[in-house]
């Protein structure tokens, strides 16, 4: 059997090719006025962007930011700069809430982990291993939200 033609088309370029489009999606909504809060944007990232594939979007985001400072610093007239800075300064908007999305992911994976640390420990071990996340002196420690997220993820676990 011969093997199928490679594609001029990668997984990873059909979805860089989507995350392109939805960086200027969100400029666009947001030049016209349709896109009011960065909690829109937030949440378009959290539908939009697998997971797993953030770096992929992260080098989309920055050639786009690059291009768009480019346009700044090169538009011949007023009308075309002040589109640019305002498209510049919505992808700046993206990049903040790209941030804290990031953010949120790494809570959230920390969570995870410490809840199946804590519950893989041996019995006589889970103390001293949940001592690890709530002891100010450790590194890791938890934020009292952290804590209460953990003592929730820990309940649940245990109810089932």
């Amino acid at each position: 059997m011969a093997p199928e033609p490679e594609s001029s088309s990668t997984p990873n370029s059909s979805l860089r090719d989507r995350y392109i489009a939805l960086i200027d999606q969100i400029v666009t909504i947001t030049l016209k006025g349709q896109l009011r809060s960065k909690e829109q944007i937030y949440q378009q990232l959290v539908q939009e962007v697998e997971v797993g594939t953030g770096e992929i979007f992260e080098r989309c985001l920055t050639e786009r930011l690059e291009a768009t400072q480019a346009q700044v610093k090169q538009a011949d007239d007023e009308l075309k700069q002040a589109r640019a800075s305002r498209s510049l300064r919505a992808m700046q908007t993206i990049q903040g809430e790209w941030e804290r999305y990031q953010k949120q992911q790494q809570a959230s994976n920390a969570l995870t982990r410490a809840t199946e640390a804590i519950l893989q420990a041996a019995s006589t071990e889970r103390l001293s291993v949940w001592l690890t996340y709530v002891d100010p002196n450790q590194g890791n420690r938890f934020n009292p939200e952290a804590l209460k997220q953990l003592a929730q993820a820990l309940e649940r676990a245990v109810q089932f």
